[in-house]
């Protein structure tokens, strides 16, 4: 009977972990300031699209997520 209530806890745990997981990684992700642009052939350059834009097979469309730069050094950031 021990054994069986351990597994339960053990398997319980588990569970309630993975889905108070997926609900804050769900939450961060929403929050973020995602912005979608679609590439303007007369301009040759991505514009922002609004809201409730359509958008077709063979357009390209880039989802972008705004970067605050404040806190990044004089000498600049290298990415990888």
């Amino acid at each position: 009977m021990n054994q069986l209530l351990m597994f339960f806890i053990i398997f319980l745990s588990f569970f309630l972990g993975a889905g108070f997981g997926s609900f804050i990684k769900k939450q961060a992700f929403e929050s973020q300031d995602w912005k979608i642009l679609k590439w303007h052939q007369n301009l040759m350059a991505y514009r922002l699209i609004p809201s409730g834009a359509r958008v077709f097979k063979k357009d390209r469309v880039l989802i972008a997520l705004k970067v605050d730069t404040s806190h990044i050094e004089k000498e600049g950031r290298v990415l990888e």
